[in-house]
């Protein structure tokens, strides 16, 4: 390209089907203007110069030339590496009428071939399919929707929305609470309905609002938004207006068409009776304030919002020139490198607003795909899930870094040691060290105290509380009686096997007298062993309905709501008995960690409300993985740090993932520790890289989702 800008030689014409638009005023007053591509249907933004040199430029003008008329004829100062920089770029985007070699064409179409799975990877979150051209037939329909338009229809709009606002506020307890009876699937077939109407009145004010400042609209189709289907309208030719206020009129149509129709159904609602009506007003009233307030006006994504800021603004291409802006001044603020701006004419004020806008933009996309990850996770596959977390970091920290480098490098000259620099680099070799170099480390497990030993009083067999013996907080001794439990049930069936016993007894006695009898004595006694086997098990159990005291110590937990004459059903858990003086921990201790905790271990158990630290050591491992767990505290459904599920049927709680139950006896319990209390054990690690831990827990979600 450099040969074709020398001084001496003619310069390269633009290609004439190219068509040169007013743009809007710039904040300072100067003129900008819009260039559009008919083939690539793109447009590029010029400014004053950069326009003075399309209009001017002559067959056969040299450099020299082009200058000195521009010079000379307008009042504009543009210097000739301006001008050559210019014409870079301009080559670079084929809108010169010029020649290129076979061998640049190829080497382009190298550089933008991906392939469909990296096109893919960074295309998934927004697709577009274009369906229909409806330019026709909004133009013959634009004279019909004109009167919803106008100045009366908008007074009644506002006046109705500000009503229904109003008398949301009356009953918004009630609004709120409604959506919870739409969380089935035939409320979410309702919803989709809702917003595929509302989002159908949203597109086609964008496109009437746009026909009617006499821009052509395209196409109408579907976008995919992390594949969810969403309509979308092209209104890419508002860039022909010249007028900012026309242009944010275009793309604010659809949130004002949304926040009128939210107005209207919130009114519907709020005056129609229970059924039907109230809900489909219900529906779309809710579904279009959420989309309208928290998607629509966003401005981090390319959506209505965004072009509202940019017209509010003035500043087109906003995104594009704000990550530009902020990656300047970051530069300047972490390494003191004095470099020229990347635009002219930034004020302290824009300067602000777009660094704020930037870093809001950058969190909300890492919020974004994270959630994305996280639900494809959760309710996909993991594998996927953690794909897309390892593609995150990839787009979010490796290639905004390795793309500053090349940045960096190709700034060289600008590289000066200074302060600032040394401070950052200084900086960021810390953070690389903590996170690199392998360091010694204190591993936490969560943990609970539990009593030595305890007794468990619950019911042996379907019973009626006869007497009670105890109350809570009571200390008892070994033997001493709990409660009498009476099973009329048993009773009958002891007292029956008696007589039955009896029986057998006499009929023995009674056929020995004869020998023609005598034959059917076996028989007799095989029945009265059985028998006596019977009344053996059923005495033993009546024993049990006498509930003593196994485990001396303090009736810690106690029903108090256990009353004489009370029918228990079987199992049922009446209280508890331990000693409060002999206090130990239990710990659960993941499998992939499992190897750092022996026997006689030294460990700290450390409770986090108090603080309090407790010396022990390890004294059992058990060697089989939990499969249910008994301490609700500890339970994820109930703020615990182990993640459970909770069986709907039998109430238990199961173990997600795989950990083992490790025995810690403490030096001095007794002291401040009571029963219940959790906490977390603390344990000397091995050294290890916070890198290295990483990387160890993503192969193991990998493997253990792979199946093998």
């Amino acid at each position: 390209m450099a040969e074709l800008i020398a001084d001496d030689k003619p310069l390269p014409l633009f290609r004439k089907d190219l068509e040169l638009f007013e743009g809007p005023i710039e904040s300072d007053g100067s003129p900008t203007f819009n260039l559009y591509d008919p083939v690539k249907a793109k447009y590029f933004k010029l400014s004053w110069p950069e326009s003075l040199i399309v209009q001017h430029l002559k067959q056969g003008m040299t450099l020299d030339e082009l200058h000195q008329y521009i010079s000379e004829k307008t009042t504009l100062k543009v210097s000739k590496d301006e001008i050559k920089f210019f014409f870079i770029d301009a080559f670079r985007h084929d809108l010169l009428a010029v020649m290129k070699s076979p061998d640049y064409y190829e080497q382009i179409h190298d550089s933008k071939d991906m392939g469909v799975l990296k096109w893919l990877l960074f295309n998934y979150l927004y697709i577009r399919l274009p369906l229909v051209n409806p330019d026709p037939f909004l133009s013959k329909t634009i004279n019909f929707v004109r009167p919803l338009g106008s100045k009366i229809a908008f007074a009644i709009y506002g006046f109705l929305s500000l009503v229904g606002i109003l008398l949301l506020l009356t009953r918004f307890s009630e609004f709120i609470s409604t959506f919870t009876y739409f969380f089935n699937f035939e409320g979410i077939i309702l919803y989709a309905v809702a917003i595929s109407c509302v989002k159908v009145i949203h597109e086609l004010s964008h496109a009437y609002t746009a026909k009617n400042y006499g821009v052509y609209v395209p196409s109408m189709g579907i976008a995919l938004i992390v594949l969810w289907p969403v309509l979308y309208t092209d209104v890419t030719d508002g860039w022909k207006l010249k007028n900012r206020r026309e242009r944010f009129f275009i793309s604010a149509a659809g949130i004002i068409a949304e926040l009128i129709v939210a107005g209207l159904c919130t009114i519907g609602w709020y005056y129609s009776p229970k059924g039907i009506v109230q809900s489909i007003f219900f529906v779309i009233a809710s579904i279009t304030w959420v989309s309208t307030l928290v998607i629509n006006l966003n401005p981090a994504i390319r959506f209505d919002g965004y072009y509202i800021l940019g017209d509010l603004w003035g500043i087109d291409n906003l995104q594009h020139r704000a990550f530009n802006v902020t990656r300047w001044k970051l530069r300047e603020w972490l390494l003191g490198l004095k470099t020229p701006p990347p635009e002219e004419r930034l004020t302290h004020q824009r300067i602000t607003g777009m660094i704020v806008y930037s870093i809001y933009t950058w969190i909300y996309r890492v919020f974004l795909y994270t959630a994305i990850a996280l639900f494809v996770y959760y309710k996909f596959t993991k594998a996927l899930g953690v794909f897309l977390f390892c593609l995150e970091i990839a787009v979010f920290l490796i290639w905004p870094i390795s793309s500053e480098i090349r940045a960096l490098a190709s700034l060289k000259q600008y590289l000066q040691t200074n302060p600032r620099m040394m401070f950052t680099v200084t900086l960021i070799l810390a953070a690389l060290g903590w996170f690199i170099i392998p360091l010694p480390h204190v591993e936490k497990f969560p943990a609970i105290t539990t009593p030595v030993e305890q007794q468990l009083i619950y019911v042996p067999i379907d019973s009626v509380v006869k007497k009670i013996y105890v109350e809570r907080d009571q200390q008892v001794t070994q033997g001493e009686p709990i409660m009498e439990l009476v099973s009329p049930q048993l009773s009958h069936e002891v007292l029956k096997l008696d007589y039955e016993k009896k029986i057998l007894e006499k009929q023995i006695y009674l056929l020995s007298f004869y020998d023609s009898d005598r034959a059917y004595i076996p028989e007799r006694r095989a029945k009265l062993s059985s028998n006596n086997e019977r009344l053996y098990g059923l005495k033993s159990k009546k024993k049990e309905l006498d509930v003593n005291v196994n485990v001396p110590g303090t009736v810690y937990l106690w029903d108090q709501e256990l009353k004489e004459g009370m029918f228990l059903a079987k199992d049922t858990i009446v209280g508890k008995i331990a000693n409060t003086k002999q206090i130990e921990v239990i710990a659960f201790i993941p499998e992939v960690d499992a190897h750092i905790i022996s026997k006689d271990q030294e460990i700290t158990f450390r409770v986090p409300s108090t603080n309090d630290l407790f010396p022990g050591k390890v004294v059992s491992i058990n060697p089989v993985r939990e499969v249910t767990l008994q301490y609700f505290p500890l339970a994820s459904v109930y703020k615990g740090d182990l993640p459970v599920s909770k069986d709907p049927q039998t109430g238990q709680l199961r173990m997600v993932e795989s950990y083992y139950t490790v025995k810690i006896e403490l030096e001095t319990p007794e002291a401040q520790l009571r029963f219940g209390q959790t906490g977390v054990i603390e344990v000397q690690g091995p050294w290890r890289s916070k890198l290295g831990s990483l990387f160890q827990s993503i192969m193991r979600i990998f493997w253990r989702e792979s199946g093998v």
